[in-house]
């Protein structure tokens, strides 16, 4: 059925169009008026929010980094420890003064431990004794985190062969042995001195982190978060965790050959 138009009705479809126009005009002139007149209030609001969400996200990044750091220390610390271990055991047979081969095997053993306790201490699948960086960067500073070098790594090698400054063990030269084990034990001990420096640093800087969310934003990570992060990690190095990955890595066979020659 068709719709008819009267006069009534056009006046009033005329009087409709009329006020939908009025109506947009009038939305349009408080869109106008809302975004020239925005309370300062709202947007100072919404700016404090923006930068409160940007520091509390940077905090949990710089946590998280601070945190992985603190695992690969504690990793190389426990690392350093077994090889100054087995070290010690190498240093008690060239000390005894023995040369025959029950005492070149008992060498052999020794530095066979101690490489795989330095060449097995990895970190997410990363070595952290041979100076691999896990340092944690802010936008303000970044702290190192990475100890460690190359000798590290091939300190057992060196001691059966020798290189780099350090003369190859020989029970029938004790003195000679006895100071190239000295220099080996005092690479192990620096590298043991830069775990804890760096632990420190790295505790410091949780605890400034602690301190500025403190004021920031407690419900979301709290300053005490941060600091129990800390206390953890610091108990965690000083403790040595068992958490290092073992690894089969031994000397060499030419260098096991080596140390049993006659």
């Amino acid at each position: 059925m068709a719709v008819q138009i009267t006069p009534d009705s056009s006046s009033a479809l005329l009087a409709a169009r009329s006020a939908q126009k009025a109506a947009a005009a009038r939305q349009a002139d408080s869109l106008q008026s809302t975004a020239g007149g925005r309370p300062r209030g709202a947007d100072s609001v919404q700016l404090n929010s923006s930068a409160t969400t940007s520091k509390v996200q940077e905090a949990h990044r710089t946590l998280a980094q601070a945190q992985r750091g603190m695992g690969a220390l504690g990793v190389a610390n426990h690392s350093l420890s077994e090889a100054s271990k087995h070290l010690g055991f190498v240093q008690s047979v060239v000390a005894s003064g023995k040369s025959g081969p029950e005492a070149r095997l008992a060498v052999a053993d020794g530095l066979a431990n101690l490489d795989q306790a330095v060449r097995g201490a990895k970190f997410e699948g990363r070595n952290v004794l041979d100076g691999t960086d896990f340092s944690v960067a802010t936008s303000a500073s970044s702290v190192k985190v990475g100890v460690g070098s190359q000798d590290l790594q091939d300190l057992a090698s060196l001691l059966a062969s020798g290189g780099r400054g350090i003369s190859a063990l020989n029970l029938e030269r004790p003195a000679a042995s006895a100071k190239a084990l000295e220099q080996a034990s005092n690479l192990i001990a620096g590298t043991m001195q830069e775990v804890t420096s760096q632990a420190g640093n790295l505790n410091g800087l949780l605890g400034e982190l602690g301190a500025e969310l403190d004021g920031v934003a407690p419900a979301t990570l709290s300053g005490s978060d941060a600091t129990g992060a800390a206390s953890a990690s610091a108990a965690a190095i000083a403790a040595a965790p068992t958490a290092a990955m073992s690894s089969q890595a031994t000397v060499s066979a030419t260098t096991v050959a080596r140390l049993l020659a006659d």
